[in-house]
């Protein structure tokens, strides 16, 4: 049974140049067991958030993929042993996605100098996407605590999907965790 997973890589900024390497090793343990490669997005190199081991810039890359559990522990044994990376996140996901997300249509927007419009909410409230940094920002105070619910008028579900978000993208650098970070 082939389950959904994304996968976002940090890759240390000395690495540039293997990165189509490591994409290809992805598609080389997930083809092997019949799976597919839903989206690959090269974010590229983007300021952290919070310096992590004295880098203060990284590459980010965004795998959506399709496999069984036993190529996922393949995935996740080849990320521990890898000098390459900084940090690596790996979420189950419900269905494959392959549309763009919010953070490579900003990207691809600012390279061809256009606006996107502007969100301070969710639009779909099932799914709050850990990778919207300009939706976040609005849910986090300038301490570094997450905004309560009764300021932001959300229900209790809304508020801890929030909170997940808010987590997940701390960790990933896109958000700092306080304010002497930015």
């Amino acid at each position: 049974m082939l389950n959904h997973y994304e996968i976002l890589l940090i890759i240390r900024p000395e690495h540039a140049e293997k990165i189509s390497e490591i994409i290809e090793k992805h598609k080389h343990i997930v083809e092997q067991a019949k799976g597919s490669m839903d989206r690959v997005e090269e974010w590229g190199k983007r300021n952290l958030a919070y310096s992590i081991d004295d880098i203060q810039k990284a590459f980010y890359v965004l795998l959506n993929v399709s496999c069984t559990v036993a190529e996922k522990e393949q995935l996740e044994d080849y990320y521990k042993f890898n000098e390459k990376l900084l940090r690596k996140l790996v979420i189950r996901c419900k269905k494959p996605h392959a549309d763009k997300t919010l953070m490579m249509r900003t990207i691809e927007a600012d390279a061809n100098d256009t606006r996107l419009p502007k969100m301070t909410s969710f639009k779909n409230k099932d799914e709050v996407d850990y990778k919207s940094k300009r939706i976040l920002k609005y849910y986090v105070m300038e301490t570094g605590r997450i905004v309560p619910s009764r300021l932001t008028n959300t229900s209790m579900l809304m508020q801890r999907k929030i909170a997940k978000a808010v987590k997940l993208a701390r960790f990933i650098a896109l958000l700092p965790y306080c304010d002497r970070h930015a």
